[in-house]
């Protein structure tokens, strides 16, 4: 940021330290100051996080971790449903995204809620169907009726 000036340096920086996933979930909350800045880098950053990037990025990123794609509680529709109704600390979110599977349920399918645009949130929408589809048809697999 050689040359800028301070409040363009102030407010980079402040989108930055506001953009992370783990920083929202954490309860940080943006700088009032660049509010706007930080929810557009924010949906951004979520959107190449869901749909069919999304997917390639989630199963690429678990396979050069050497983690599973499901456990059997990833198979559970109850177990499923009741994770991404609750509210998950920093260790539940790591715990369940030892898997692939596991981590579309505990943060990708729980990104279209966090939208802060009018754009990103129709984005996201269309993007999580996707997702939602791309799981049915993997579940219906895994259980051999497809």
């Amino acid at each position: 940021m050689q040359g800028a000036d301070e409040r363009v340096r102030r407010g980079v920086l402040a989108v930055i330290a506001g953009v992370s996933y783990n920083s929202e979930v954490g309860g940080a909350t943006a700088s009032p100051e660049f509010a706007a800045e930080t929810a557009v880098v924010q949906d951004a950053d979520r959107l190449e996080a869901v749909g069919a990037i999304g997917i390639a990025r989630c199963l690429t990123y678990g396979g050069a971790k050497k983690r599973p794609l499901y456990d059997a509680e990833d198979l559970d529709p109850v177990a499923r449903e009741a994770l991404l109704a609750r509210t998950l600390t920093k260790e539940e979110y790591a715990a369940h995204s030892e898997t692939a599977v596991g981590h579309f349920y505990a943060k990708l399918l729980r990104l279209r809620g966090m939208m802060k645009t009018a754009a990103g949130r129709r984005v996201a929408a269309a993007r999580h169907d996707f997702m939602v589809a791309f799981l049915d048809q993997l579940f219906g697999e895994i259980a051999g009726q497809r």
